[in-house]
């Protein structure tokens, strides 16, 4: 069961075609799983927190491949906001490099239907626009998350959607390949926290795909920054 969990984690970024010659820059990755896949594959560095990312710009040197993992944990960690903390990975992109974002949607489909906040807990909170929270750092939805993103300079960006979210991938669908009714049916795998049922989330899911506002119930969002 150990090895299929870190099957299903390294699947977020397992499908990125790279070269052994790439240099790779994983942040904030939480366990070994996505650095035992790709320590392999390419050249990787691995920063746990902002202190080593600092570090990593003052050194110069510029990533083929960087991946952002729990992106608004470690604004939370760090004090950061998510818009610094996109202008240093920025800095930290070759000219032909990527930058992936993996987050979770404050507006996510499993807090509507009853599962706690990624980051400290509570249902709700997110829905609730966390008036409960102090500071300014906060998950966002995706019509904020692509405010922020178009304040950007010289990048384009994607989104991608990791179901059921991006901590244990099944699927990641696209705006090319959205899902269909009747595919999203693995709701139940709340593994950190307890969670209510309040309805059934693959009925819902249908709703929102025939209204067309998947994107926008997505639980979490692969970014592909270029």
């Amino acid at each position: 069961m150990i090895d299929d969990f870190k099957l299903i984690r390294q699947s977020l970024i397992e499908w990125y075609p790279v070269k052994l010659d790439d240099n790779m820059l994983l942040i904030n990755g939480g366990d070994s799983a996505i650095d035992e896949l790709m320590e392999d594959r390419c050249h990787l560095r691995v920063a746990g927190d902002l202190k080593a990312v600092n570090n990593l710009i003052d050194e110069s040197k510029t990533y083929d491949l960087i991946l952002m993992y729990d992106a608004y944990g470690f604004c939370l960690d760090n004090n950061i906001s998510i818009n610094e903390l996109l202008s240093r990975l920025l800095s930290l992109k070759g000219d032909n490099g990527r930058l992936f974002l993996a987050l979770e949607n404050k507006l996510g489909m499993k807090y509507w239907a009853g599962c706690q906040e990624e980051q400290k807990g509570g249902v709700f909170v997110g829905i609730e626009d966390y008036s409960t929270w102090e500071g300014d750092i906060k998950p966002l939805s995706k019509k904020e998350l692509e405010e922020v993103l178009a304040g950007l300079e010289d990048v384009t960006y994607e989104f991608y959607y990791p179901y059921p979210d991006y901590k244990y991938p099944t699927i990641i669908y696209s705006d090319k390949c959205l899902p269909k009714e009747g595919e999203l049916f693995r709701n139940i795998r709340n593994v950190d926290r307890e969670r209510l049922v309040i309805f059934d989330e693959r009925r819902a899911f249908d709703s929102v795909i025939k209204a067309g506002l998947f994107p926008e119930f997505s639980n979490s969002y692969l970014i592909s920054i270029v």
